[in-house]
């Protein structure tokens, strides 16, 4: 006489638990045992959630596309390094932007350029301080004067 083991598979998945990239599913089976009785057993399985994937022992998040300049902060999404922008971190920011992102608005003043990583200003050769708001003492605006006489500036204009 034959016997046949009927078996049933599907899988439940309930919720996250504690940790919001983990996920529990419950895996369950019946199965008929030969006298034809329906048994029906549990699996518990903890996984990474959909998005995230298993890294050093932890979920972490999965960018399909890589984050070349950046990493990888919620699921197909990058967090850019300073200086870099883009879905995953491949341009580099525009002029006169800088910071994570570029998002950040660069404040210097008479043509300084801007650091795209930190904001900072590299002044002109004419011009001085965090900002380059502050004439130098080489610049060509600078009146040309000795105490107790009348000045004139560059352009001969009186002052």
């Amino acid at each position: 006489m034959l016997k046949i083991l009927f078996i049933l598979s599907f899988v439940h998945f309930v919720h996250c638990v504690e940790d919001p990239n983990l996920c529990n599913r419950t895996e369950i089976s019946i199965m008929k045992n030969v006298k034809g009785e329906a048994i029906e057993i549990r699996r518990m399985i903890t996984e990474c959630c959909p998005g995230f994937g298993m890294s050093e022992s932890s979920c972490k998040p999965v960018c399909a596309n890589g984050c070349f300049r950046g990493r990888c902060i919620k699921p197909d999404k990058c967090g850019c390094y300073p200086g870099w922008k883009g879905n995953s971190c491949e341009e580099a920011c525009s002029p006169g932007y800088y910071g994570p992102n570029c998002i950040n608005k660069c404040l210097c003043k008479n043509n300084a350029s801007c650091s795209p990583t930190t904001g900072d200003c590299t002044c002109t050769k004419d011009w001085k301080g965090k900002l380059c708001d502050i004439p130098s003492s080489n610049n060509s605006y600078i009146y040309n004067c000795s105490i107790n006489i009348e000045c004139q500036n560059e352009e001969n204009a009186l002052v």
